[in-house]
């Protein structure tokens, strides 16, 4: 048949199809509101007002300030230093060294080897070194000697009467508190211990020692001790009454303090 005819029969079987197609009328849009209107449509709902999320108000229970601890100092270091030489027999800097280049260059004419940057560029990169024993901070070496003085040496115990340690708990756990007034209770606290046991804890001669004279302890049996010791062949001065407060005894006093 001539190619019109084909377009015709097609042009027919659209038109009856369309005949039979369902008429019924399609169910309506959603109303939607309006901008001043703020009417709700289901679950749909156009504001000017940005999104919020309606969970009321939130109570912060607690806030924590610390230093790292042992797993973020490894978490965050780039390198293992374990040597304690600078350069190589080439005047490099030598790896796991105190100047490796992954904690940054030493000098303009190298690029760190963390991040690339230059001398002026590069922020400079943690290293750590795993201690066998722990060892006193130096930032916090004279507020370790503080808390000392005022804890007992034997039992973590703050060296306070079980009635002047209620009292002091009691206004330092009062809500109505001001801070200025919790740092006035601690000084009060501090020089109470210090007045009982002040003198006892000190810092030696020797760079980052900390020395416990038990003989400034207030205990009446201390003459009976040192007339027994007087009498004794191997004795040696003040070696009995004097100790040193190695860094492993401090962690574990410090440790063994209740939260209170």
């Amino acid at each position: 048949p001539p190619p019109h005819n084909s377009a015709l029969f097609f042009s027919t079987t659209i038109t009856s199809a369309a005949l039979f197609s369902d008429r019924r009328p399609l169910p309506a849009p959603p109303v939607l509101s309006t901008h001043d209107g703020m009417k709700k449509s289901g679950t749909i709902q156009f504001t000017k007002r940005p999104y919020v999320e309606d969970v009321g108000p939130r109570r912060i229970e607690s806030i924590q300030f610390s230093t790292f601890s042992a797993a973020e100092v490894l978490k965050a270091g780039e390198v293992e230093v374990n040597k304690i030489a600078y350069y190589d027999e080439n005047r490099k800097p030598i790896d796991n060294g105190l100047l490796d280049l992954r904690m940054g260059p030493a000098n303009k004419s190298i690029l760190c080897k963390t991040c690339g940057g230059k001398f002026a560029e590069c922020p400079g990169h943690y290293g750590y070194l795993p201690l066998a024993l722990p060892v006193y901070n130096v930032g916090f070496f004279l507020t370790i000697i503080d808390i000392l003085k005022c804890i007992c040496k034997n039992c973590s115990r703050v060296l306070l009467a079980d009635k002047d340690h209620q009292v002091f708990l009691k206004q330092m756990r009062n809500p109505k508190c001001e801070t200025l007034k919790k740092i006035e209770i601690q000084k009060r606290v501090v020089k109470k211990c210090n007045s009982l046991a002040g003198r006892m804890v000190k810092k030696a001669k020797e760079p980052l020692k900390i020395q416990h004279d038990r003989a400034k302890v207030v205990d009446n049996c201390l003459d009976e001790r040192r007339s027994a010791l007087a009498h004794t062949k191997d004795f040696k001065g003040n070696s009995m009454v004097i100790s040193t407060i190695d860094p492993k005894t401090a962690y574990h006093l410090l440790e063994n303090m209740l939260d209170e």
